[in-house]
């Protein structure tokens, strides 16, 4: 895909585009839709590669931009950011693992890794670490240092860390005598830390299953649980820093989106940022807002205005006919046409089928593996991107897909589902809705769906959160198999509540 990346660059508007990606500033780009703009996304990062997040309103946008952008940039990190719960609960409902992947996202764009940040609204106006925050709140130790035993576990504790009788999980510790093990949620395995009288003599990771000691370290450093100082709470755009690019893709849907969760929940509202929060915290590095049309976005300033001429490209439904004379025309007014198929076999088979029909490869005509979700045609670079999909009317090869096969319409509200109706939840899958619950965390009440799964499993979703669910629809109208839960779920047992 890269040669397809490079000949994209040339279109005028493109190229202007990647230009400001890497400027700081605050941008308006428009004209490309869909995977258009992917494409014009990626040719921008590929010249520039640097610390990036994209902002949309929901899960479905980040399944459609993920599926492309896995297509045209394969070697670059792309991570979707977790979802926390909105509301101030404890450590168990808002999830070690979701928190210890966040932390992991973050404190890469912090250290100005180039990678690519995938993030929904919802994932983006929880109030959380800032930029400032991450050195501030770290604990760090490192063999030699002074430290008295009962202050360190009254740091691991302030910090959010359950003690218990032994390390089973991030986000726990425990203490014999004079040896503390403790698994911090931002690193791949636990570690032990040994004290001679108030000095740290030693540091080792060690395996969580054998307990055994694997590595000696020289210091550590220990992310905690719960977030800074919420009066200089800032959103975590700010991470992405002046060597950052922000993208709000649709600000509109996003500011939409945000007001929705208000809506649905309006106690939430003290502990999340706003829109206009969100924006104020991009303007460090290059801020870009990407619309289809021209339109005003609240609270935007923009320092340049680009536009994009991108077209579409029909599906030829196996009309080779068709597809030849397209091709040819293209040819004749001097373009360039990249023929993609998700695989290999595929691409052969493409490629056989036109040289039956007397176009084969050449200097105009490129064949290349890959399967971007739609094909498009940029004429200022005059550059035709043609997908099995166009030539076959069907894409084969890898899907990605959020939700099962039988999930129907997205459900609004909880009253949309009535007891017993039968529910997907993206992760989970399938589930049976049992009612609403009342619930306390950390002395916070609040009302919670009661989704049952196999054997005594159940999973606790806040009310506001249903949006996350859709309906089950049968093709049969049988009863469907309920599974176990994996470790890990947002809220697993009314014991663990």
């Amino acid at each position: 895909m890269r040669e397809i990346l490079s000949a994209l660059l040339k279109d005028g508007g493109v190229s202007e585009f990647e230009k400001v990606f890497s400027e700081r500033g605050e941008f308006f780009v428009y004209g490309a839709a869909g995977t258009q703009k992917v494409a014009a996304i990626a040719a921008a990062y590929s010249k520039n590669p640097r610390p990036t997040v994209i902002l949309v309103s929901s899960d479905e946008k980040i399944s459609a931009l993920l599926a492309d952008l896995e297509e045209f940039l394969p070697e670059v990190e792309i991570a979707e950011l977790p979802e926390l719960d909105l509301a101030k609960v404890n450590a168990t409902a808002t999830g070690i693992e979701r928190r210890a992947k966040r932390l992991e996202i973050l404190s890469k764009l912090v250290a100005g890794e180039n990678l690519m940040v995938l993030a929904t609204a919802a994932a983006a106006v929880k109030k959380d670490f800032s930029r400032k925050d991450f050195e501030k709140v770290r604990l760090n130790f490192k063999i030699g240092q002074k430290i008295r035993l009962e202050d360190l576990i009254e740091k691991f504790a302030a910090a959010g860390y359950e003690r218990d009788y032994e390390v089973d999980g991030a986000g726990k510790f425990s203490v014999r005598g004079g040896i503390v093990d403790i698994f911090a949620i931002n690193s791949p395995k636990p570690c032990r830390i040994e004290f001679f009288d108030e000095e740290i003599d030693s540091i080792r990771e060690f395996n969580l299953e054998t307990k055994r000691s694997e590595k000696n370290i020289s210091e550590v450093s220990i992310m905690p649980i719960f977030g800074g100082d919420e009066k200089n709470s800032e959103p975590f755009l700010t991470c992405a820093g002046e060597k950052g690019t922000v993208i709000f893709d649709e600000a509109s849907r996003i500011d939409e989106e945000i007001k929705n969760i208000v809506k649905e929940n309006p106690e939430v509202k003290k502990d999340i940022f706003t829109f206009n929060d969100l924006i104020k915290s991009s303007r460090a590095g290059s801020l870009i807002y990407f619309e289809l049309m021209q339109k005003k976005i609240r609270g935007a300033k923009f320092d340049k205005m680009i536009q994009i001429v991108a077209e579409n490209v029909p599906v030829f439904h196996g009309q080779i006919n068709f597809l030849k004379d397209e091709i040819r025309r293209k040819i004749e007014n001097g373009g360039k046409i990249f023929l993609t198929a998700g695989s290999p076999n595929k691409l052969a088979g493409m490629k056989n089928l036109l040289a039956e029909n007397q176009i084969s490869e050449g200097d105009s005509i490129k064949f290349e593996t890959g399967s971007p979700s739609e094909g498009f045609c940029f004429p200022g670079a005059n550059l035709t991107v043609i997908t099995e999909k166009n030539v076959y009317g069907q894409k084969s090869g890898r899907r990605t897909k959020k939700y099962s096969e039988n999930a129907g319409e997205r459900i609004k509200h909880f009253r949309d589902i009535n007891p017993g109706d039968y529910v997907v939840h993206p992760e989970n899958g399938i589930g049976k809705y049992i009612g609403t619950e009342t619930l306390e965390f950390d002395g916070l009440k609040r009302d919670y769906l009661q989704i049952q799964y196999g054997g005594e499993d159940k999973l606790y979703i806040p009310v506001e959160q249903v949006r996350y669910l859709q309906k089950y629809i049968s093709d049969d109208g049988g009863v469907p198999k309920l599974s176990r839960l994996g470790s890990g779920d947002w809220i697993r047992a009314k014991s663990r509540a």
